[in-house]
């Protein structure tokens, strides 16, 4: 695969895919390190670089120079990266969360429900929502995702997702004001 054209610099003539994989490579990985993307992933993200612009290859017109393409491209990846280390990192966290300990369970049992008891309120809880709410809360409430993330998943403006978030936690606060009360 060669790229060709007038519009494009002399430099950049005629360059094959693997001409410019091997010529800017480490352009990349530096550029990708720049952007903060972790060591432990940066030869992932590269790689990814180098997929993106061989399926926009047709895209490039030339104007630009080889270098500033990747540059943009490495941007969107390093963001991307960056976002999809943090949710993972956000799940690890709550994976390894301690556990109350028993004690600690039984002398504040206002404090800490039986997690048992917890899923079956959460379930009850979303229930009570109507399904684009529910959708919502469990998204971003629940999964972590910004309302921007969680709109781009269901095909919904970040504006409307975040519209019925806030209304399913007004309504999530509601529903534990009920159980306090009830308990009280």
């Amino acid at each position: 695969m060669s790229v060709t054209g007038s519009t494009r610099s002399a430099s950049d003539d005629a360059l094959t895919f693997d001409q410019i994989y091997r010529a800017h490579l480490g352009f990349v990985w530096r550029t990708l390190r720049s952007m903060g993307v972790p060591e432990s992933a940066v030869e992932d993200a590269t790689h990814e670089v180098f997929v993106v612009l061989h399926r926009r290859w047709g895209d490039w017109d030339g104007r630009a120079k080889v270098t500033t393409w990747l540059y943009g491209i490495a941007r969107g990846v390093a963001r991307n990266t960056r976002r999809q280390r943090g949710r993972a990192d956000r799940k690890l966290r709550a994976v390894h969360a301690q556990p109350p300990q028993d004690s600690d369970r039984f002398s504040r049992p206002d404090r800490h429900l039986d997690r048992a008891d917890a899923a079956r309120l959460l379930g009850e809880f979303l229930e009570t929502l109507d399904p684009p709410k529910r959708e919502a809360f469990r998204l971003c409430a629940i999964e972590g995702l910004s309302a921007k993330e969680a709109g781009a998943c269901v095909g919904e403006k970040a504006n409307t997702m975040s519209t019925r978030l806030r209304r399913a936690r007004l309504a999530f606060d509601t529903f534990v004001r009920e159980l306090q009360e009830a308990s009280a």
